[in-house]
């Protein structure tokens, strides 16, 4: 798609792509419904509010949409 949208015929927002590489870490809180993340500037809360399991007979895979809050922690 970013080809495509480079085109001079081509009408409509153009698309970049910047390819990054992070690894993050992750500690679990026990007893709780949250995780830390550890990232270069601090630490953050991750705490997870809901998931959407769907189920996709015809296809081979499923799909989880996780909504989830982030806090900042000191």
């Amino acid at each position: 798609m970013v080809t495509k949208t480079r085109a001079k015929d081509y009408k409509g927002e153009r698309i970049q792509y910047k390819h990054t590489n992070e690894i993050d870490r992750f500690y679990a809180i026990p007893n709780s419904n949250s995780k830390w993340r550890i990232v270069p500037n601090g630490i953050i809360e991750k705490e997870r509010i809901a998931d959407l399991n769907i189920h996709s007979p015809n296809q081979p895979l499923d799909f989880r949409i996780s909504v989830n809050v982030e806090h900042p922690r000191n």
